[in-house]
Parts: structure tokens; C-alpha cells; sequence
């Protein structure tokens, strides 16, 4: 679960460029939008294909089966998210007024299709309060992004207390794998270091802060997202584009890119790597407390 009660601090981004490579490294993976402006098909290039949240609604409240796009990338299936999503906020309240306990309807939702993967990605919305403590319910790992300023590192307050609520209530089981910090401009070490300590401050040393950033790379994330590319695909294009002198000259409009495709794309894999090395070695851990191999 990809989540932090304030927006812009690059939780679609990294839902999708780590669900990205995790399936390229061979994983199975599903990423499942939970935000109504359904962002996450526009990063992964399938805008088109997207139903705006509509099968998603349909199967956390009425129990139809989920079916997910696929093939988005190999390895990579997609629950888009989208206006219908803001339709499925109103449906559970409603329920939950009437006394029936919705927390676990995502998980029933997804259950059939579990198996299927090696990992399950939710993309979640800044707020919808509803909408996390689902989510909470379902996953086993929540992964916070933050900027480094202040504002933003006292606001994942909020997420820590409704985990913990959740964690005593409707999932035991869930747990922070860790914080990534970004975007940070690529001089900014010592931003770097007291956003750590400020970070050790709130959240406790029991919270891992993983040590890649995502270095702020303005112009190439809005690239990515306008052409429906992850960062290690961006930088593919960028390196088989014409030079510039010849783009110059051609008739049809040819795109820019950015300076910063080959280090954006180095952040992304250097984080997922650790990402998914914190998650395997975990999974690890909790399998030998069970006796399971």
C-alpha cells in the first residue's frame, strides 16, 4: 500500500514505476488504483483502456467479480480507478451507516485474484479516510512517500494513527516496510540527512528510511506521465532519439527529453530494489516464525 494523507508527494509515481519493475524483473504483479482521479492509468499509458474505477466499485460493493486489465505491461495487471471511484467512497458510507461492517470488502474483492500474484500494489488517495482503513485491512505493508519539508513529514502523522487503529482492530498484521523521501534536488545532501533526522524524530528508529531518493526531475516526470512512460522507458526513448540538431530539421514534431532521463530512471531502480529486497527479506522472516520454507 502507497500511501500519505497529502497529495503530490509522488505516491502514483512510485506505485507505478515500482509495479513496473517489479514485473520486469519477473514478478507478477497487480496495481490497483483506489484514487478517484485515476492517475495511475495515465502513468502506465492506458488512459484508454481505463473504466474509471467502474469494475472496481462494482466488485467491492456488490460482490461481481473483478477483472482487471491486462497485459499493461508483461507481468502487469491493472484495477484502474477514476471517477466511479468517488461513487464507491459514498456507497460504503452509506453501508457502514446502516451497520454493516465494510473494512474488509476490498480484501473479499480481491481474494479470488490473489494467488495469481507475487505482489499486490495499492495506489491510494490523499484522503478518503474510508478508502485507506480498506486498504489497511487488505495489505500486509504500507510504504509512505514524503517531501522533505516539514509540513509533509508531520503530516504522515495521520497515517500512523489510523494504521495503528487499523493494526488493533481489523488487521494485526499491518506494517510500515518504510519511507521514501523525494523529490530532492541532486545537490541536496544535507536536505537529505536532516529529513532523515526529522523523520527518526516522528516516526521513531523503527521506521526504515530507505537510503535511494527520487531526485527532483521536474521536466521528465512530466514527460513520463504525459507519454505514459515509466522512468527506465523514458530513458530507453531518450537514448534512441535523434540528437536535437537533427529533430530540428524535421518536418513532423519530434519530442524533447529531458537531461535527467538516465538518473531519474538510476532513482526509481535503485529504490525498487530495495523496496522489494526490504519486502522478500520480510516475507522471509515471517515465513520461518511459521515453519514455512
Amino acid at each position: 500500500m502507497v500511501s500519505n494523507g497529502k497529495g503530490g508527494v509522488l505516491k502514483t509515481s512510485l506505485a507505478a514505476n515500482l509495479a513496473g519493475l517489479a514485473a520486469l524483473s519477473g514478478w507478477r504483479v497487480l496495481a490497483v488504483d483506489l484514487d478517484p482521479q485515476g492517475n495511475l492509468a495515465s502513468d502506465l499509458g492506458v488512459l484508454d483502456r481505463s473504466d474509471g474505477g467502474e469494475g472496481l466499485l462494482r466488485a467491492v460493493a456488490d460482490g461481481v467479480p473483478l477483472a482487471p486489465l491486462t497485459a499493461v505491461r508483461p507481468g502487469l495487471d491493472l484495477v484502474a480507478g477514476g471517477p466511479r471511484t468517488s461513487d464507491l467512497t459514498g456507497h460504503l458510507s452509506r453501508a457502514a451507516l446502516t451497520g454493516q461492517f465494510v473494512h474488509g470488502w476490498l480484501d473479499r474483492a480481491l481474494a479470488p485474484l490473489a494467488g495469481a500474484y507475487n505482489l499486490v500494489l495499492f495506489d491510494c488517495p490523499p484522503g478518503e479516510a474510508l478508502i485507506h482503513t480498506l486498504a489497511l485491512t487488505a495489505a500486509h505493508y504500507v510504504l509512505i512517500p514524503t517531501q522533505p519539508d516539514l509540513a509533509s513529514i508531520h503530516g504522515l502523522g495521520a497515517v500512523f494513527a489510523r494504521l495503528l487503529d487499523v493494526r488493533s482492530t481489523t488487521n494485526a498484521n499491518v506494517e510500515v516496510l518504510g519511507v521514501v523521501v523525494g523529490p530532492v534536488g541532486t545537490q541536496s545532501t544535507a536536505i537529505v540527512r536532516d529529513t532523515r533526522a526529522k523523520l527518526a524524530e516522528v516516526l521513531g528508529e523503527s521506521v526504515a528510511v530507505f537510503d535511494p531518493t527520487i531526485r527532483l526531475a521536474q521536466a521528465a516526470a512530466v514527460h513520463c506521465r504525459e507519454r505514459g512512460l515509466l522512468a527506465h522507458e523514458y530513458e530507453a526513448a531518450a537514448g534512441t532519439a535523434a540528437p536535437w540538431w537533427k529533430r530540428r530539421d524535421c518536418k513532423e514534431p519530434q519530442p524533447s527529453f529531458s537531461s535527467a532521463a538516465a538518473g531519474l530512471a538510476e532513482d526509481y531502480q535503485r529504490l525498487a530494489e530495495a523496496i522489494l529486497g526490504a519486502f522478500s527479506a520480510r516475507q522471509h522472516e515471517l515465513a520461518a516464525t511459521i515453519g514455512v520454507a
